[in-house]
């Protein structure tokens, strides 16, 4: 039978395992409470807008070359575009007049002369077997000194709007030029004629005298380019100067 003393030692032993309810748990060793692992989990706290560092606006050295070389890249493709782009606008402004200058070139040559020649070749053969036309070319020269001296005279007659005065001047070119086939010029000094009666171009309606000084002041400059197509036809037509 075991002693007596072996019994209470268990007995003991027991005690010292089994902890009564009212007294509290046993120290755990310091190594053991830092290798324990928490039982109920943590929630990770969200970052704070405030905790976190804005970009840096400077670049770093390495991106700082390649960023200026994308940019030159880009500047010259944008330069070449530009001077693509110029030199096309050059080509396009040369075809625009090179095509505006011929088409005026075929107009001149496909419009009729300022002379009508039904009229003009009765003059012609009054020459008849003169190869110098010299008969007709007189006639055409005397018509040039007309021309200019009634020109002269209506400057004078407009700085004193004399109507009457350019009515008759107009009346008295009208003639010339119509025996001459000079149309254009014939048509024009017949407006003339009536402007000064205080009449409209056609002969009909009534002009106070401001607005009919106003109309030849017009009609004596558009006299004077049509007169000198005119001139430039004749001369070509007697070789002047050839």
């Amino acid at each position: 039978m075991p002693s007596s003393a072996s019994t209470n030692t268990a007995s003991l032993r027991a005690r010292s395992v089994q902890p009564s309810s009212g007294s509290p748990p046993p120290p755990q060793s310091p190594l053991r409470a830092q290798t324990r692992v928490p039982t109920t989990p943590t929630t990770a706290s969200k970052p704070s807008p405030l905790d976190s560092k804005p970009l840096s606006p400077t670049l770093s050295k390495k991106e700082e070359p390649s960023i200026a070389a994308s940019q030159d890249k880009g500047s010259q493709k944008l330069g070449a575009t530009g001077l693509a782009s110029a030199s096309a606008l050059a080509a396009s402004s040369v075809s625009a007049k090179a095509a505006s200058a011929e088409a005026e070139a075929k107009a001149k040559k496909n419009a009729k002369p300022p002379i009508d020649m039904e009229t003009f070749e009765q003059i012609l053969e009054l020459d008849e077997d003169d190869e110098d036309k010299s008969f007709s070319k007189g006639i055409v020269d005397n018509y040039y000194e007309q021309v200019e001296t009634t020109f002269t005279e209506m400057e004078e007659a407009l700085k004193h709007k004399d109507l009457a005065k350019l009515s008759s001047l107009g009346h008295f070119l009208k003639g010339s030029s119509a025996a001459l086939g000079v149309t254009q010029v014939q048509a024009t000094c017949e407006k003339m004629q009536h402007n000064g009666h205080l009449k409209g171009d056609d002969g009909s309606g009534e002009l106070s005298k401001d607005e009919a000084v106003k109309r030849i002041e017009v009609l004596v400059r558009d006299v004077r380019g049509e007169y000198k197509e005119a001139k430039e036809w004749f001369d070509k037509f007697f070789a002047v100067g050839a």
